[in-house]
């Protein structure tokens, strides 16, 4: 079971031995919003692997398809609904979930954006036998990799879906085999990653430097992150910390200034550090570099735009 991208590289490893693939249904997308297949459908149909798309998993229709499959073990990535307890008895081992962080630590629908929100030194990934609470079953097995200074939502998603593919690979090797035992997770270390919402994407006058440069990078292609100036709303793409470099004055804060030929993005609260602006995109026109939108200010004098809060 599974949707988008991420799911894919389990499907890979684990291939020979699916009997069937239950992914959610189609849904519009892009501009034309015209109706596009889930990847994980495309996958399953190249090689070759029968698929139902139930708009709910718990239909009496949908359990029956399962049924008839006899599945041994129903392995779930990224599915997108929840499973219900006669989904979850069906097969004889369970149903075995690839979860996106090191258990209990970030339980939820964004554990990837709330590791590099929070400033973790490492994510990983997770296999765990599936319970009717979210995330909350026995960890079968883990691995962790460390987060680069530079790390975005893009770089660690792409990372940890390979990493799961083969944690999940290995699991289902071992369980097969009697060798992996599960470990109840410590419920006083469980930390919860929220659904991703369109208002998370304004910086404001209350986050450091530091806070920007981790939004930035978690939360891009979406929602992405956004200020207000006179030009309008303006999307920050691309933008590198500058912890260290002293403003000097108040009168630079709150705002995105030029300063020898560099585009910078100032906190409304930091008297220290800034971000160096690469790529940012205001509202209704194409991303373009940061010379290119300092060649463009109506302002050619002052280069200087003070943030709407």
């Amino acid at each position: 079971m599974g949707t988008p991208a991420f799911a894919c590289p389990s499907l890979k490893a684990i291939a020979s031995e699916v009997v069937g693939v239950v992914s959610q249904p189609d849904r519009p997308a892009g501009r034309g919003m015209a109706c596009r297949p889930t990847p994980v459908r495309t996958l399953a149909e190249e090689l070759g692997i029968p698929l139902l798309q139930p708009e709910k998993v718990s239909s009496p229709e949908a359990i029956q398809w399962i049924r008839d499959l006899n599945p041994d073990v129903i392995a779930v990535v990224a599915f997108g609904q929840l499973l219900k307890s006669e989904l979850l008895q069906l097969p004889r081992w369970g149903c075995v979930n690839v979860h996106a962080s090191l258990l209990p630590r970030w339980r939820g629908a964004s554990p990837i954006v709330a590791s590099i929100l929070a400033g973790d030194a490492a994510s990983g990934v997770t296999t765990q036998k599936m319970v009717l609470a979210l995330d909350a079953g026995e960890i079968l097995l883990q691995r962790e990799t460390p987060l680069t200074p530079d790390e975005t939502m893009t770089s660690l998603t792409e990372r940890l879906s390979h990493m799961g593919a083969e944690l999940l690979a290995q699991t289902l090797e071992q369980l097969g085999q009697g060798k992996v035992m599960g470990r109840a997770q410590d419920l006083k270390q469980v930390t919860w990653a929220p659904k991703l919402s369109r208002d998370q994407q304004w910086l404001n006058a209350e986050m450091t430097a530091v806070e920007m440069d981790r939004r930035i990078r978690a939360l891009n292609p979406w929602p992405g992150c956004r200020i207000r100036t006179e030009e309008g709303e303006i999307k920050i793409l691309k933008a590198i910390l500058e912890p260290h470099l002293d403003l000097g004055s108040s009168l630079e804060r709150g705002c995105l200034f030029e300063s020898r030929g560099v585009l910078y993005l100032s906190s409304g609260k930091d008297h220290e550090g800034c971000l160096r602006v690469l790529e940012l995109q205001l509202e209704g026109k194409r991303a373009v570099t940061a010379g290119d939108f300092l060649n463009g200010l109506k302002n050619r004098t002052q280069k200087k735009l003070p943030w709407k809060f």
